[in-house]
């Protein structure tokens, strides 16, 4: 689990959960936002695939797959961070699912 902070002019580029090469591999990723930005703000989620945003709203929470059932990579799940346009800041909780218990 944790939590991100993004100030004016930072984003995310765009990128994908799973990780090459890590036996334990992220299956899934949940984040959920933890304050609202306006459209203006940016900050949104692109999942570029879709071509889809997500803006961030109080307690929203999205959830996608990062791999198969095999556990190869989902391309569909190629996603960025957009930047930050304004004074505003943007909270996020980002929660990791594993294949196996890290414990």
């Amino acid at each position: 689990m944790q939590i991100q902070k993004y100030e004016k002019n930072q984003e995310f580029l765009p990128h994908y959960d799973y990780l090459e090469g890590i036996e334990n591999q992220r299956i899934k990723t949940f984040i959920i936002y933890l304050n609202k930005l306006n459209k203006k703000d940016g900050g949104h989620t692109i999942f570029n695939y879709y071509k889809y945003k997500i803006q961030p709203k109080t307690g929203l929470a999205i959830c996608f797959s990062n791999t198969d059932d095999k556990f190869n990579v989902n391309n569909l799940t190629m996603h960025q961070g957009e930047k930050i346009k304004t004074d505003k800041e943007k909270y996020i909780l980002t929660i990791w699912i594993r294949k196996n218990k890290m414990y």
